[in-house]
C-alpha cells in the first residue's frame, strides 16, 4: 500500500520528468529530425514564394519578414542544415542512377537537403549529374546552399531520387513544386 509520502514522491519525480527539457538536437541523428526540419523547409518556402504585392493581412510586411527570420533561425537551431561530415559519395554508384518508372505524376522536384558551402555543394551536384539528375543549387542566405533533384515525372523516378538523396546521407527529402 503506498503511502501520501511516496505518492507525493511518485508525484514529484513525473513533474519533474516533464520538465526535463528533450535531447539537444546534436544528439538527435539527422533522419530523426526529419519531422521537425521538413516542415520548417515547407514553411520557409512559402514565405519565400508569397506574393508580397497580393497583401500582408494582419501585420503587414514587418510580420511577414519577422516570421521568415524566426523559420531561418530555427532551420540553423535545428541543425538542419547538412553537415560536410555527413555527406556521403555516390559517385559511379549505377544502382541509385536516374530512372523514370511507374505511374506518372506532374513534374516535381524533390529538396533533398542544405549544405552550408559550395564546396559540397558543387560536389554533390557534379555526382547526382553523373548519375542523370537534374541538379539544381540555391543560395539562401543563413539556411545554406539548398539542392534539388529534377523534375520528376513518375512515381518510382522520385521514390530513385529519395533514395540516392537518402544514401548521400540527406534526410530532409520532399516533393516541391517551388521554382528555383
Amino acid at each position: 500500500m503506498k503511502t501520501a509520502g511516496s505518492m507525493l514522491l511518485s508525484g514529484t519525480i513525473v513533474a519533474l520528468m516533464a520538465c526535463t527539457p528533450g535531447p539537444n538536437p546534436g544528439q538527435v541523428a539527422p533522419q530523426d529530425r526529419a519531422g521537425n526540419c521538413v516542415p520548417l523547409f515547407r514553411e520557409y518556402d512559402s514565405l519565400k514564394t508569397f506574393d508580397r504585392g497580393a497583401g500582408f493581412g494582419v501585420g503587414g510586411p514587418a510580420s511577414f519578414s519577422t516570421r521568415l527570420n524566426i523559420i531561418e533561425t530555427e532551420i540553423v537551431a535545428k541543425l538542419c542544415i547538412t553537415q560536410d561530415s555527413q555527406v556521403k559519395s555516390v559517385a559511379g554508384r549505377s544502382d541509385l542512377a536516374y530512372a523514370e518508372s511507374g505511374n506518372p505524376v506532374s513534374p516535381v522536384r524533390l529538396h533533398i537537403g542544405t549544405v552550408n558551402n559550395w564546396d559540397t555543394a558543387n560536389r554533390v551536384k557534379a555526382e547526382f549529374e553523373s548519375l542523370g539528375y537534374q541538379v539544381s543549387i540555391q543560395p539562401s542566405g543563413r539556411v545554406g546552399k539548398r539542392i534539388y533533384l529534377g523534375p520528376f515525372r513518375t512515381e518510382g523516378g522520385l521514390q530513385r531520387g529519395a533514395a540516392a538523396a537518402r544514401e548521400a546521407g540527406f534526410f530532409y527529402i520532399y516533393p516541391t513544386n517551388r521554382r528555383i
